[in-house]
């Protein structure tokens, strides 16, 4: 074995060092990249859960106005054609 093959053996077997460490550096890169990216999806869905539930209450509400509001509006009607009746 000359020098030039023993020295190519040795940087061979440095760079497969060097190979196999950022391919593990990749590898966890992409797990978390692949976490972040279900994590914010998961958030996105929660965010978007809780808008719908306020938009549902604040309809809701909205309705149970109008109810007041129609049903004082008929007892007055009422109460005045009751009084006018018994006039």
């Amino acid at each position: 074995m000359d020098i030039f093959s023993s020295l190519s053996y040795e940087r061979s077997a440095e760079l497969k060092v060097e190979y196999e460490q950022l391919k593990v550096q990749q590898e966890r890169a992409t797990e978390n990249s692949a976490f972040n990216f279900n994590k914010k999806r998961g958030i996105n869905a929660e965010i978007k859960q809780y808008q719908e539930q306020r938009a549902e209450a604040e309809r809701f509400e909205q309705l149970q106005n109008d109810k007041v509001y129609i049903d004082n509006n008929c007892l007055y009607h009422f109460s005045g054609l009751t009084n006018s009746l018994f006039d």
